[in-house]
């Protein structure tokens, strides 16, 4: 029979042992040679960001310094939306920080070498080619390498620290939130020094894709992305339940940028607590709510036509579709009258005398061209 310091000692590792629950760490041969591998990574990453500052002169060290202090401070309002986010499932403080550091300090150390190649690569290249001086001036390496290094290099250092505690804690995971909230704090920007140059060019394509991706193919898509099918999601119309139309998409879509102030969707997320439908700033102006798209419903909307759920209406609509998807399970008597019955409340004239099969299914399939 155990002791009751026994059972105290057991419920004081429970938190422990579920955070390791499934996690190579649990093996200790295994979990020595990661646990030598990150100290490695993290002492070179040290060395670099060190060895950065102590190349900085004493000018360029003192703007350093205040701009450190104020981004530090500003980080603050970012850091404390993250934490409400999570506050339902509260992750791990010391993780919560080693995302953040990550994102800050660590992958920007092992990004250093990695841009500096870039650049040296980028500067021999513009020399065999002295035109290029020319046409973009003393920048000319950093204006080259820039948009290539950082979205492949930086960015995927930031990853990398939402994907090792997604492997080593498993656990952590609970939901989508937490890699949403992971995600932001790695991605948070670096407080070491860039030019503004530099982050023209690297922020140039990011904001091209920012304006673009959503309305393009929620276009393409009636009303989804590619994100939005795995969640199993779709933006529709209030007034028909359909999808709409390219007026609504490029309203929603402008109005993004109106729900993404002051930072992190504060607007948007606020309107989404408080409005009846649970619709941001974009959805009331453009009449459009997201709904959940199950398998049945997402087929049908792919076959429907373009105008079809506007003439018709959603629901008569999807019985239109699943008549015609049943023809021919169903008797000919039944078919033709719930198909006279369809034709008719579409405000269309059905001669019931005829009882024509093949035309009363043409007439279905016109309505829902």
């Amino acid at each position: 029979m155990q002791s009751p310091a026994n059972d105290a000692a057991m419920v004081s590792h429970l938190p422990h042992d579920r955070l390791l629950m499934g996690s190579p760490l649990r093996r200790p041969g295994t979990s020595k040679v990661i646990c030598a591998v990150l100290s490695v990574v993290l002492a070179f990453a040290a060395i670099v960001d060190l060895g950065v500052l102590a190349g900085l002169g004493l000018d360029v060290l003192s703007v350093f310094d205040r701009a450190l202090a104020r981004s530090t401070a500003l980080a603050i309002v970012p850091l404390a939306v993250l934490w409400f986010l999570d506050r339902r499932e509260r992750e791990a403080p010391l993780l919560f920080a080693s995302a953040f550091l990550w994102g800050g300090c660590i992958a920007t150390g092992l990004a250093v070498p990695f841009n500096t190649v870039f650049l040296h690569f980028a500067d021999v290249w513009a020399r065999e080619h002295p035109q290029l001086k020319q046409v973009l001036g003393p920048d000319y390496a950093l204006l080259l390498a820039a948009p290539i290094s950082a979205p492949i290099v930086e960015e995927i250092t930031k990853a990398l620290g939402v994907l090792l505690i997604f492997w080593l804690l498993r656990a952590e995971f609970d939901n989508m939130r937490d890699g949403i909230v992971y995600g932001g704090l790695a991605a948070f920007r670096s407080v070491l020094p860039s030019s503004a140059t530099y982050s023209f060019v690297v922020s140039l394509p990011a904001l091209a894709i920012y304006l673009l991706y959503h309305p393009v193919l929620e276009l393409a898509l009636r009303g989804q992305t590619p994100g939005k099918r795995i969640a199993a999601v779709r933006v529709v119309a209030l007034a028909h339940g359909g999808a709409p139309g390219t007026g609504a998409i490029l309203i929603r879509n402008v109005f993004r940028l109106v729900d993404s102030l002051p930072f992190l969707y504060a607007f948007g997320l606020v309107f989404t607590m408080f409005t009846k439908n649970a619709v941001r700033i974009g959805d009331i102006a453009a009449g459009t709510v997201l709904v959940y798209d199950d398998a049945p419903g997402g087929e049908l909307l792919d076959k429907l036509g373009g105008g079809s759920v506007e003439r018709l209406g959603l629901a008569r609509a999807q019985l239109v579709r699943e008549l015609l998807d049943r023809w021919s399970a169903l008797a000919p008597g039944v078919r033709a009258k719930l198909a006279a019955d369809l034709i008719e409340k579409a405000g269309s004239p059905v001669n019931r005398d005829a009882n024509d099969d093949e035309a009363l299914r043409a007439r279905l399939l016109e309505l829902v061209a």
